[in-house]
């Protein structure tokens, strides 16, 4: 299916400064760059398969050079193609450099508790009323029977793209489906 696209986010003179490949809102996520304002986002070529909008973005990638690299104007840390998701040894070293000494975002908060979160802790351990009781062969078998049986949920199909599941399905699709936006 051709629904890739390349796209461009310019400099204030109309000059690139990264060059991506997505599908749907891509050009919208945050990105390793600034993502700038949408009249200065161009698309330089849609409804691309996979494969045709990787190699625009390679071929767009070399033509221009990376800053990184000392060969061009972008700000892409890649060739292209790939995303981030298996960076090069250099750049591993970049991200690991720039967060060498920083704490975790939550080092050092304290969290409260709510009544909720009080009542559920009293009920813990020797507190809780089923602490140390031993279930029985029969009330072992109607629960094993309930599991199997009453507590099952129906399959759902998501009406934007077909997937088929059970547990958490309304939470990714249905109303939240993000290929709903790509059509």
């Amino acid at each position: 299916m051709n629904k890739s696209y390349v796209y461009a986010y310019l400099r204030e003179d109309s000059t690139p400064y990264y060059i991506g490949k997505g599908v749907g809102k891509r050009y919208k996520d945050p990105h390793t760059v600034a993502v700038p304002p949408e009249d200065r986002i161009q698309f330089i070529k849609k409804n691309l398969t996979d494969a045709e909008a990787i190699a625009l973005e390679i071929e767009l990638i070399a033509k221009y050079g990376r800053k990184d690299l000392g060969t061009g104007i972008l700000r892409n840390l890649t060739d292209g193609g790939e995303g981030m998701l298996n960076p090069s040894p250099s750049i591993r070293k970049k991200l690991s450099d720039a967060k060498l000494g920083k704490l975790p975002n939550n080092y050092g908060k304290q969290y409260t508790t709510g009544p909720s979160e009080l009542k559920s802790i009293s009920k813990q351990g020797k507190n809780n009323p089923q602490y140390g009781k031993e279930r029985t062969e029969d009330e072992r078998a109607r629960i094993a029977k309930g599991i199997k049986e009453g507590w099952s949920r129906p399959v759902l199909t998501c009406p934007h793209c077909g997937k088929q599941g059970k547990v958490g399905m309304t939470r990714w699709h249905f109303n939240n489906c993000k290929t709903q936006f790509s059509r």
